[in-house]
């Protein structure tokens, strides 16, 4: 009896807790809470990131790199390259990535309510068992005390032997069903406070009404069910995330453009004036080009000087492959046209 009142004296002794600092704590403190909301920043960060143009890459090559007296190290230079989405790509990944957003909203609302819901339930179960708890020990209390009554009156021959053992029975039964009710309390206490996100928390009495219980109708369940479901705004938003793909699969077929520019310099050098190809061979070409010209076009009747040499034509050749201008063709042809009136 004293272990009994005692036992219901500390749980009333306590603060009790109240469903609404469950929810309250649940949603603040439970990691799957904290999940979702990553899932929606990342994805976030994805519709971001999908809006966003690509980088343009900057970069080094080199090609003939040898350190000979003639190649002289190679041809150096660096280069700027962009690459140019075509076919609305972009726009098509944007909303893309708004549909992965509504679905992690959509994840995140289905995760609270199934984290409200486990509370509820356990918090109903807990304040059940409580109460049980406090029956039992009320019920264990007056077993007790009817053990000694009877012992007493079994004392001045009132009572006979089975009945002091029967009122034994019945209050062991008591006993056990209390450490029953105890240990049925911290199971559910303790799947209670991990569903709240804190494990760690000791056990105190629950405030509620087990009379007054939140009253459904299934009507207005299943319209609210159908308007407010996140199954259904999953659905929806998985529908039109499927037909982006498919446009975003047409769409990839269509090649983009890469733009590319840069420079370069050629280290090897001339066998006849030993300088390097780059910008300077090239003024160099043109004003023997030029002389040559003018020499013939004075001096007509002196011999013939010789063609213009191999390593002018190879030259040439290695400058219009790096994108040289055409001009310089156009010098060596009129410069051979006229070597040829002067021949004549």
């Amino acid at each position: 009896m004293t272990v009994a009142l005692l036992l219901v004296w500390s749980l009333s002794a306590q603060e009790k807790m109240t469903l609404s600092q469950f929810e309250t704590m649940a949603l603040e403190r439970h990691p799957a809470m904290a999940q979702a909301s990553a899932s929606i920043r990342a994805a976030e960060g994805a519709r971001r990131q999908a809006g966003l143009y690509p980088n343009p890459n900057a970069g080094y090559s080199a090609s003939e790199v040898n350190p000979g007296p003639i190649i002289s190290g190679g041809e150096h230079g660096g280069f700027v390259s962009q690459r140019i989405v075509t076919g609305g790509k972009l726009g098509i990944a944007r909303r893309i990535a708004d549909q992965d957003i509504a679905l992690a909203k959509a994840a995140s609302h289905a995760e609270r309510l199934r984290l409200l819901n486990s509370v509820r339930g356990l918090f109903y179960q807990a304040l059940g068992e409580q109460r049980l708890l406090e029956v039992r020990g009320e019920l264990a209390g007056l077993a007790k005390s009817a053990v000694q009554t009877t012992h007493q009156l079994a004392n001045v021959g009132q009572a006979d032997r089975p009945d002091v053992l029967a009122i034994e029975i019945e209050s062991e039964r008591l006993e056990l069903g209390l450490v029953t009710a105890r240990n049925a309390l911290d199971r559910t206490w303790r799947r209670l406070a991990a569903a709240a996100g804190n494990p760690e928390l000791a056990r105190q009495p629950l405030e509620g009404d087990l009379e007054q219980l939140p009253a459904l109708e299934f009507e207005q369940a299943l319209a609210r069910v159908f308007e407010e479901s996140p199954d259904v705004e999953t659905a929806k938003a998985g529908a039109a995330r499927s037909e982006l793909a498919v446009k975003q699969a047409r769409a990839a077929v269509i090649p983009d453009v890469v733009a590319r520019a840069g420079a370069h310099y050629n280290r090897e050098r001339l066998e006849l004036f030993q300088r390097r190809v780059g910008c300077r061979a090239r003024r160099r070409w043109v004003s023997i080009c030029r002389s040559s010209i003018a020499i013939r076009a004075r001096s007509p009747r002196r011999a013939p000087m010789p063609s213009v040499p191999d390593w002018l034509f190879s030259a040439h050749g290695c400058i219009c492959a790096r994108g040289w201008p055409r001009p310089s063709a156009t010098i060596r042809i009129r410069a051979r046209r006229r070597s040829v009136t002067a021949r004549k």
